[in-house]
């Protein structure tokens, strides 16, 4: 097999303009979480005394994830009946083909030896990406407020339930993701009992389940 390249601005101007706008605001909404990402792991640097994590994030390769992910979901829809995908399974695309793309990388790769730092939070700077990554799929799982709950012991419990979760996903998207089926039927089943209030159109109009036979 070839590799073809194919032009990005002949693909963008293929798309029309109502999935240009859902594109363009698709990759704001992604840069902007790199951001976030990194302010967080700077937060921590700072209130323990260690340099800051220095990242670059490649425009371009965000782009092509982007891209990759769209195509996708676009195929898909000519064979489902939908016209909106679940925002779990688009998430799921995007998540598997930035992990596949990389867009992110670590300037200061010594911070990696800064022995101050746990190999935990060390996990989570190497594996830039898939962190980043596991941000992404939370926001996506969990968009409302998370209002702190008036018992403090459900509420600590539900936030140590939460960490487990990432610590996992972080693991999967490292070493075990193989495509986007499995990490989106992950997510689903992280609705079921969720800690949060979860978007509705995840489970919009799934029928009446009680009628049907087990």
């Amino acid at each position: 097999m070839n590799l073809v390249f194919k032009s990005i601005d002949i693909w963008y101007d293929d798309l029309g303009k109502e999935l240009q706008e859902e594109f363009d605001r698709n990759l704001r909404y992604l840069v902007g979480v790199s951001k976030s990402w990194e302010s967080e792991i700077n937060k921590y640097c700072r209130n323990n005394m260690i340099p800051d994590v220095k990242i670059n994030l490649n425009y371009q390769v965000m782009r092509q994830a982007l891209i990759d992910a769209f195509d996708d979901l676009m195929r898909l829809k000519e064979y489902h009946p939908t016209e909106f995908p679940n925002p779990i399974k688009t998430m799921a695309y995007y998540v598997y083909w930035i992990v596949k793309r990389k867009p992110i990388t670590v300037i200061n790769d010594s911070i990696l030896e800064e022995k101050r730092l746990s190999d935990t939070k060390k996990s989570k700077i190497l594996f830039c990406n898939e962190h980043y990554c596991v941000q992404l799929l939370v926001d996506a799982l969990f968009p409302y407020l998370k209002i702190d709950c008036a018992n403090n012991d459900i509420h600590n419990y539900a936030n140590e339930q939460l960490n487990k979760f990432k610590r996992y996903m972080l693991y999967f998207l490292t070493y075990r993701l193989e495509s986007p089926k499995s990490l989106e039927a992950i997510m689903l089943s992280a609705t079921l009992h969720p800690i949060w209030e979860v978007d509705k159109i995840i489970w919009d109009n799934p029928g009446d389940v009680f009628e049907e036979d087990l």
